[in-house]
């Protein structure tokens, strides 16, 4: 394995990998103990509370096996948050000495002052930051939220009110009209799930954690079934038991500003949208292990409806195996359509920054990709499916490994529930700009139909930029096209 130019067996990188938890248990069932011993951080000269995660280490993934994803395929990482109203001075000091640093997103224009092990920088405005101290290992997720403006009494009222402190509520039931508030400094371990409601709300700037549910005894964090007006917000996520925050045939609901952290496990989306009508999700932040923000048309109780009206807008997406954009691979609805991601930041991300897998025979028309910033680091390594237990993850390409910036295809999958193709009649991919760090290779990107029948129409690439230089032919993205793509149109 490579990092920064170096070389290590792989015992020597997980011995590098364990440098920032020496002297942390980890309990499966429980973060409680999981405090970090050496990060300290303040905003505006007062100490901020660090949390623990476990997050992916390497982009090994399989299909749902039986069994839970072994541990030293994972590594701690930590996050912090607080409230803002005014430009802040944050001072993180690194339990380990400090060769590089770097904050994303690097669109946001941060440049930290590093002197010894302390690392200083300014954060003009509520934003969610991450701090990679000597790569990208055990990072450091700093949410900066906005203040709340909710009364105290009022946030008592609601249905269910979790004050600062450990709560253990299982799987919680909501209907109709209920409303979930959790305080700072609450961390409820288990998960909300509603069926057929309406008038559902979830907030606050709590934990809900996942970590003492096996997969299947959980619904993820958080699960609407067939519900409608209904909001999340501010709530921070933590260790699903699998897709994390998901809505299957609702309407007319809003996630904003929502954090997503400790994806780990197998299969562990970040949000998932299916079969859904009038969604926005905004101001997210997004580190998931499988795919990050997802629209899909799932074959079920919920296929007879489209997906239409779904908008993602300024969300930073961190993809640790898959793709941070994700249209399908499920795409079994009468229609697809009017689905938007804009304005938002994909720091990192495995297979492809955005792509569209059309496995099924919706129509699925009028799909937009605008304003969005992809980084390309120096090393990536090569996303890959485990295919026996005991299988260790090795890559050949020593971190080499670029992702593809934009993937469309329709074609049958392992996921495909319909005989019939489908079509793609009209893609937009507008302002994308791509910064690409010293040794690190262009991503390329590829348009495939499948037949003359199932084909992929009106493509329209405007304004691609990388590193600031504009990419105006189809040779100079890096795009390519098989027969069944028509009218694509690049300037």
């Amino acid at each position: 394995m490579k990092s920064n130019g170096k070389h290590f067996t792989r015992k020597e990188m997980l011995r590098q990998l364990t440098l920032l938890t020496a002297g942390a248990a980890f309990y499966q069932t429980s973060y409680a103990t999981l405090l970090p011993k050496g990060h300290r951080l303040t905003v505006n000269g007062k100490p901020v509370a660090l949390q623990s995660c476990r997050v992916s280490a390497v982009p090994f993934n399989q299909v749902w096996p039986g069994y839970q994803r072994p541990l030293d395929q994972t590594e701690l990482a930590t996050f912090a948050a607080w409230d803002m109203e005014a430009e802040v001075t944050v001072c993180l000091t690194s339990a380990v000495p400090i060769h590089k640093v770097t904050v994303r997103p690097l669109a946001a224009g941060i440049k930290p002052e590093v002197t010894g092990r302390k690392i200083r920088f300014t954060v003009p405005r509520p934003m969610d930051l991450v701090v990679e101290i000597n790569g990208y290992h055990h990072a450091v997720h700093l949410f900066a939220k906005p203040s709340v403006t909710i009364p105290l009494a009022k946030r008592k009222a609601c249905t269910y009110y979790f004050g600062p402190g450990v709560h253990e509520i299982g799987k919680k039931e909501l209907s109709s009209g209920d409303s979930v508030y959790l305080e700072r400094g609450a961390v409820v371990y288990g998960c909300f799930h509603a069926i057929n409601a309406h008038g559902i709300s979830i907030s606050g700037r709590g934990i809900i954690d996942v970590s003492k549910l096996e997969r299947g005894k959980g619904v993820g964090a958080i699960r609407l079934e067939g519900c409608s007006d209904c909001q999340v917000s501010g709530v921070i996520l933590r260790d699903p038991d699998t897709w994390c925050l998901s809505l299957f045939g609702c309407s007319d609901i809003h996630i904003d500003g929502v954090k997503l952290i400790g994806l780990w496990r197998y299969n562990a989306d970040g949000i998932d949208v299916c079969n859904c009508q009038r969604i926005v999700v905004s101001n997210c932040f997004v580190r998931s292990f499988d795919d990050g923000l997802v629209v899909k048309g799932k074959k079920g109780p919920y296929q007879h409806l489209p997906v239409d009206d779904v908008r993602f807008e300024n969300c930073v997406v961190w993809c640790d195996w898959g793709k941070a954009f994700e249209i399908g691979a499920e795409t079994v609805a009468p229609f697809m359509g009017k689905i938007r991601f804009h304005n938002c930041d994909i720091i990192r991300t495995s297979y492809a920054a955005m792509d569209i897998l059309h496995g099924d025979g919706a129509a699925i028309r009028d799909i937009r990709f605008e304003n969005i910033r992809i980084e390309v680091d120096e090393v990536h390594y090569q996303p890959k499916l485990q295919t026996q237990p005991q299988e260790a993850y090795v890559d050949e390409g020593n971190g080499s490994y670029v992702p593809y910036l934009l993937v469309a295809r329709i074609t049958k999958t392992d996921y495909s529930q319909e005989e019939q193709f489908g079509t793609l009649d009209g893609l937009t991919v507008t302002d994308i700009s791509i910064s690409r760090q010293p040794g690190a290779d262009m991503p390329s990107s590829v348009f495939q139909g499948a037949n003359d029948h199932a084909v992929i129409r009106d493509v329209q690439i405007h304004r691609w930029k990388l590193n600031g230089e504009p990419l105006n032919t189809l040779s100079a993205a890096q795009i390519t096209t098989n027969p069944f793509v028509e009218s694509i149109h690049i300037s």
